[in-house]
């Protein structure tokens, strides 16, 4: 049986759960998905140091997003000059297959971007193989817009090896 889906904010009993959605499903030619980098995300969820938004159908968690306040995952690429506390940057993303095309990772992505702009967080960022169309629409469905495309074959393995660097304006800056 179907529930509605509730969405929450997951605490450290979730993460197990949340590796093995992630570690099963989020793997494709355009993710990025290091073991050792997938396990230090579980943990600064566990910790306090990410915050996950669940998507949750009853008791089964059937997809996620990792948000970290305070975090600038590309300094170089960006523009504007607040201080640091006032950067998000999203993580890693998932729905289950089965769940997919209802909107629920652009919902995930909003509510991420909600509770960073709770945070204090101005600006978000996220990022993407240039070439993976449907997380790039999720993305722009979800308010981002390009802020940079980059060369990154230390993380990009097919296609054009590029990262797409998405960025979302969450609260007024503070000049």
């Amino acid at each position: 049986m179907t529930h509605e889906l509730e969405f929450c904010q997951a605490d450290s009993s979730s993460t197990e759960e949340m590796f093995a959605l992630l570690t099963e499903h989020g793997p494709n030619q355009w993710n990025f998905l290091p073991e050792d980098g997938v396990k230090s995300e579980m943990q600064d969820v566990a910790d306090g140091r990410a915050a996950a938004i669940l998507a949750k159908d009853g008791e089964k968690i059937v997809g996620f997003a990792v948000a970290y306040p305070g975090l600038i995952r590309f300094p170089k690429l960006t523009t504007s000059k607040l201080d640091q506390s006032k950067f998000g940057y999203i993580g890693d993303v998932v729905v289950h297959p089965n769940y997919s095309g209802r909107g629920i990772g652009s919902s995930l992505l909003n509510q991420a971007k909600a509770f960073l702009s709770a945070s204090g967080v101005v600006e978000v960022h996220i990022d993407c193989h240039e070439e993976n169309a449907a997380s790039r629409g999720m993305m722009r469905k979800a308010g981002f817009e390009e802020l940079a495309t980059f060369h990154d074959p230390d993380r990009r393995f097919v296609g054009s090896r590029r990262t797409w660097l998405g960025q979302s304006i969450v609260n007024s800056a503070p000049y």
